[in-house]
């Protein structure tokens, strides 16, 4: 329980709340959450700002790791860490003051959620799959189907469920990253009223709530083309055991937010071809990452090591000088 709990007051703190527009937004990670910061963003006048403070921290980070890229450094760091640091007022409070806000009536209060099957199927390849996420090793290290080649259909589906299954029977990991915890325990709208809950896949009703209150000029939050997985969901790369899977795990999901229990159909059915070299990609650029990554790590150790020698040798040129009596900087 004491999971559940923390996922929920976590996840609470982390919510948008926007005194000039009057607006309450409770997160839900792979539920549009990046298209909807982006949208708040603009929405509070910000955009030059963080636009601004991403190009300095990307500066100050090429500085630290010379062999990565500018574009690089700016592709690392995300919308939700910038935006934190120019609007602190929207986007960091305390659970007492993110409850008040939600309880306060003449705010307008929402969360946008998704198909359990597909969000934990975009969860599982963008977090583990294709290990973008750093707390992925922490979580799965010990894990057999972590560090398995997947190139094939097969191979993608079993990896899949063999994920599920790992979460299912460490059950703490299921509520300790928000990416794939159940909506239900994240939001908890047995316990917080909301003016609307809209679904991904529907987004019109909130479309026409949010132009009824900030007026018909107000840019729609979910316009355009949204983050995409490079690898789209499918029936499938969706075996038996990991349909039973996500029924378990995400009951409540299903049956708070009225989702049917049958996996979505396949919008666009790719072709075996097609889904084994986006996997062929996926596989080529983890590998790539963990080369940049232990060629960085390397630079710092190097640098490290450099900036002891250095300080060793100050060091003892110190007290060499004062044995002998003199300041040795001045030889």
């Amino acid at each position: 329980m004491k999971y559940i709990e923390s996922c929920f007051v976590d996840n609470f703190k982390k919510s948008y709340i926007s005194k000039k527009s009057k607006l309450c937004y409770m997160i839900v990670q792979k539920s549009a959450c990046t298209t909807l910061r982006n949208w708040f963003v603009d929405l509070e006048g910000m955009r030059d700002r963080v636009e601004e403070t991403r190009k300095r921290l990307a500066s100050e980070l090429v500085k630290k790791i010379p062999k990565m890229s500018f574009d690089e450094a700016v592709r690392s760091l995300h919308i939700a860490e910038i935006f934190a640091k120019t609007s602190p007022d929207v986007t960091v409070h305390t659970f007492d003051e993110a409850m008040a806000a939600f309880a306060t009536p003449h705010y307008f209060r929402f969360i946008v959620v998704r198909n359990p099957y597909t969000r934990v199927f975009s969860a599982w390849v963008d977090k583990v799959l294709q290990d973008s996420y750093r707390h992925s090793r922490k979580y799965f290290r010990t894990a057999d189907f972590y560090c398995k080649p997947v190139f094939t259909i097969q191979q993608c589906a079993e990896n899949f469920e063999e994920f599920l299954s790992y979460i299912d029977k460490n059950r703490r990991l299921l509520y300790q990253n928000r990416h794939w915890a159940p909506q239900f325990a994240l939001t908890r709208p047995d316990r917080v009223t909301y003016d609307c809950v809209a679904k991904l896949e529907d987004p019109a009703p909130l479309v026409k709530a949010l132009r009824d209150r900030l007026g018909p000029d107000v840019p729609p939050p979910l316009r355009g083309k949204l983050n995409k997985n490079p690898l789209a969901y499918s029936g499938e790369l969706l075996t038996p055991g990991a349909q039973k899977l996500i029924g378990k795990l995400y009951a409540e999901d299903f049956k708070a937010f009225a989702y049917d229990t049958e996996p979505p159909a396949t919008p666009v059915v790719a072709s075996q071809a097609e889904v084994e070299a986006e996997l062929y990609h996926i596989v080529e650029k983890r590998f790539r990452r963990s080369l940049h990554e232990r060629n960085a790590l390397e630079d710092r150790i190097k640098a490290l090591q450099g900036q002891r020698l250095r300080a060793a040798y100050y060091g003892l040129r110190g007290k060499l000088g004062h044995r002998l009596g003199f300041d040795l900087s001045l030889a």
